[in-house]
């Protein structure tokens, strides 16, 4: 029988698929230097909504001045920077390609394990894994169709802005992976793992919005790029896409972690994702599905597994 804590990790999946299908849907309209905080802050109102609701602690002081530092400096990275330049790639190159080069992440994460925390380096099985997705994403990065659609110095630099923007996100979630391994660890009579994993997630949040918002007023034509996002239908798409991709997949992500015993399973589950923008960049944003693409993701996935359960 599937587990709550399958299900939560495939909401998680398909929640975050649709919200890159409307963020990029709104990127062609709006720049990523206003969709970033805008996301971050539409999702920091609905986190505080839910943490009056639940009696989530305004402040949690169990923790390090280190612990803090690392919940900041992670926000700033995974949240902020990483997720200006995914939005930057997503509309370069589209939802599919997006999709396919992401499943370098779940490597990522265990190379900056072993860089940043010491932790077991990826072993025979994990690296053929990666070897498998990064035949999948330089076999996408050299397909001919591209140039039929966009330009080759666009798609290159979207390529590689992607990869730049998984490095600094798996850096900022291995950053963190000791603080919530300890707020996981909490139950007691006051507080419960979930209400600590969700206030750690909002506190994360908080410098994404700030370093995002301070990147957006160094552009000098900052007033301009916000003007598109005042549209009705636009705000519109970007409170939609914020709550389904910043709130919701994350809290499902949260549970997905919490009551799941094997965490390769829900590394798998939640490379889902990839399938689900496939299919809906197709239906939605009428994006090709080449053969090359479609054979491409297979691959990747099989190399996810590899990488997940190594």
């Amino acid at each position: 029988m599937i587990s709550l804590g399958e299900v939560s990790a495939l909401l998680a999946a398909v929640f975050w698929s649709i919200a890159v299908i409307i963020f990029k849907s709104v990127g062609d309209k709006v720049s990523s230097f206003v969709i970033t905080p805008a996301k971050n802050f539409i999702a920091i109102i609905l986190f505080g909504i839910v943490c009056v609701f639940t009696q989530v602690p305004i402040w949690y002081d169990g923790l390090l001045s280190s612990d803090y530092f690392r919940l900041i400096v992670s926000g700033c990275l995974g949240m902020g920077i990483a997720d200006l330049l995914f939005l930057y790639s997503l509309n370069k190159i589209g939802a599919n390609r997006i999709a396919i080069v992401n499943t370098l992440e779940p490597f990522a994460v265990l190379l900056m394990s072993f860089i940043v925390l010491k932790e077991a380096v990826p072993n025979m099985i994990q690296s053929v894994g990666f070897l498998i997705i990064s035949l999948a994403v330089l076999s996408i990065a050299l397909e001919n169709s591209p140039k039929k659609d966009i330009d080759s110095k666009s798609y290159y630099q979207g390529i590689l802005l992607m990869v730049l923007a998984i490095s600094i996100s798996s850096f900022g979630i291995v950053l963190m992976k000791p603080v919530l391994f300890k707020l996981g660890q909490v139950n007691n009579s006051i507080y419960n793992p979930y209400q600590l994993l969700l206030w750690g997630s909002m506190l994360r949040l908080l410098p994404g919005v700030l370093i995002t918002i301070i990147i957006l007023l160094l552009q000098e034509n900052w007033r301009e790029l916000l003007a598109p996002a005042i549209n009705r239908d636009v705000g519109l798409r970007l409170l939609v896409a914020s709550g389904l991709g910043t709130f919701f997949a994350l809290n499902f992500w949260i549970i997905g972690y919490a009551y799941m015993k094997e965490t390769a399973l829900t590394s798998i589950l939640g490379q889902m994702s990839a399938i689900f923008i496939i299919i809906l960049a197709r239906i939605f944003l009428k994006e090709t599905i080449t053969t090359v693409r479609i054979v491409s993701m297979c691959i990747a996935f099989i190399g996810v597994v590899f990488v997940v359960s190594g």
